[in-house]
């Protein structure tokens, strides 16, 4: 307290670094500072500091250097980088094309959508175009759909699909006529590309389409929807393979199954026709009929009979008389067609009778549903005097291959029985010369289609 009581004056000195310092002068003229935590005899010495305060800012740049040298290798490596994968993925610059979009091979039109169908199917569809430019000759083939289940690379649940090749853009398929105009003029042909030749080449577009049974994914809540495909490089006479992917979309089961279910079923409007029209085609089994009407009426009998005795309605959106076309659906779950749909596709002709020749083509969910429902349907039609000329199968018109396959596959046979018969007679002396005449001309036979088809193969390889 004496030393206190001695205290002339003081004044508190500005902080050095973090501490602040008090001034004190006593009356005998001494004068201290202090900051009440050390002895009062101890001066604050910020000396050390201040010298290596100059050695902090040389650390400091020479860890800035060092940072921007590194990011320097970071960036001219990446570059290399860049450039030998894109050389071993797309080629030599020489051999492809300028367009900026070719980077990107496999591209997704649209969105990925879903259908479930009567048939207890979840149908996944959309659509992929091939950018590459045609000069590159490009080929992405074996496109193969896997969805990641749990933590396993390999998907366990089956999944069938098919490509479904259009002449019209995606942007186009709202339109009735756009749509089923395909449907004109490929009729006979074989749209449905099968599941190991899921090819796409340069500049095509097409729709990819997946179908999944419903107990297959009913305790799955959601799982990532990859597409797998191979780059096919064919230039200057060496070929080259290159396996990529392409994620489509995380599908939410949950949601499609039970929480917003009625968003997912088929209701056949315009925006979205061609999609439940595809789902419809690859979920069940599809029958081609050519049927001649004998006058107008009779046409009028056949579609009054649709719709009032197999509960068929026709949909709004072919309600317009312009429209060459006609799609009846069976929307009624206690109906025994309930899911199947007839389409009246093409313009109605006339032979030189003045007969209606009319195309359809009708879906039903197996074999025998379409035996029962066309033997039913001629019934009820003689019940009510509809004049039928003709009903022709419309898949007569088979292309040439595959009328070569049915032949050579018959003369299989021929041959298997010939065989069959000369094992069952080669004990017997006078049947035994027959018999093996017979087996040789069966094997001639069937050799010289096996030589055919094989150059029909060729031919269509080369084409």
């Amino acid at each position: 307290m004496a030393t206190l009581l001695s205290i002339l004056r003081h004044r508190i000195l500005p902080p050095r670094i973090t501490r602040k310092f008090a001034l004190l002068e006593f009356k005998d003229g001494t004068i201290k500072s202090t900051d009440f935590e050390e002895d009062s005899d101890a001066q604050t010495d910020i000396s050390d500091f201040v010298d290596k305060k100059a050695e902090f800012k040389l650390l400091l740049e020479r860890v800035r250097s060092a940072k921007t040298e590194l990011k320097l290798h970071e960036t001219v490596t990446g570059h290399s980088f860049e450039r030998l994968q894109n050389k071993l993925t797309y080629g030599l610059p020489y051999t492809r094309s300028l367009k900026l979009e070719e980077k990107q091979m496999l591209a997704r039109c649209g969105d990925v959508w879903k259908r479930l169908t009567p048939q207890n199917e979840l149908v996944i569809g959309v659509s992929l175009v091939n950018q590459c430019a045609s000069p590159n000759l490009t080929v992405l083939q074996n496109i193969q759909p896997t969805l990641q289940v749990g933590s396993s690379s390999t998907s366990s649940v089956v999944i069938q699909y098919r490509l479904f090749q259009l002449k019209q853009l995606f942007n186009q398929l709202d339109s009735v006529d756009t749509f089923l105009q395909s449907e004109d003029e490929q009729m006979q042909a074989n749209v449905w590309s099968s599941d190991c030749k899921c090819k796409l080449l340069p500049e095509s577009y097409v729709i990819f389409v997946m179908k999944i049974k419903l107990s297959d994914i009913i305790s799955l809540s959601d799982a990532p929807l990859l597409l797998h495909y191979e780059v096919l490089k064919d230039c200057y006479s060496t070929k080259t393979t290159t396996q990529l992917q392409i994620y489509l979309e995380t599908i939410d089961f949950d949601k499609i199954l039970f929480k917003q279910r009625p968003m997912y079923e088929l209701y056949f409007q315009p925006p979205t026709l061609h999609q439940d029209f595809l789902s419809i085609a690859i979920s069940s089994h599809e029958t081609n009929l050519n049927i001649t009407f004998e006058q107008p009426k009779d046409l009028e009998i056949f579609e009054k009979c649709l719709q009032q005795k197999f509960d068929f309605q026709k949909l709004p959106s072919f309600a317009e008389e312009t429209l060459n076309h006609s799609v009846y659906y069976n929307n009624f779950r206690n109906s025994l067609w309930f899911g199947c749909l007839c389409l009246r596709y093409a313009e109605i002709e006339e032979n030189e009778h003045d007969n209606l020749i009319t195309s359809w083509k009708l879906y039903c969910p197996d074999k025998d549903k379409v035996l029962l429902f066309l033997k039913m349907l001629f019934h009820d039609l003689l019940t009510l005097q509809s004049n039928l000329v003709s009903i022709e199968n419309g898949n007569k018109n088979m292309s040439q291959h595959a009328i070569v396959v049915a032949e050579f596959e018959n003369a299989l046979r021929e041959e298997l029985y010939n065989f069959k018969q000369f094992l069952s007679e080669a004990k017997i002396v006078d049947k035994f010369s027959n018999s093996f005449i017979n087996v040789g001309k069966a094997q001639r036979k069937s050799d010289y289609l096996y030589q055919n088809l094989k150059h029909k193969e060729t031919s269509i390889n080369v084409e």
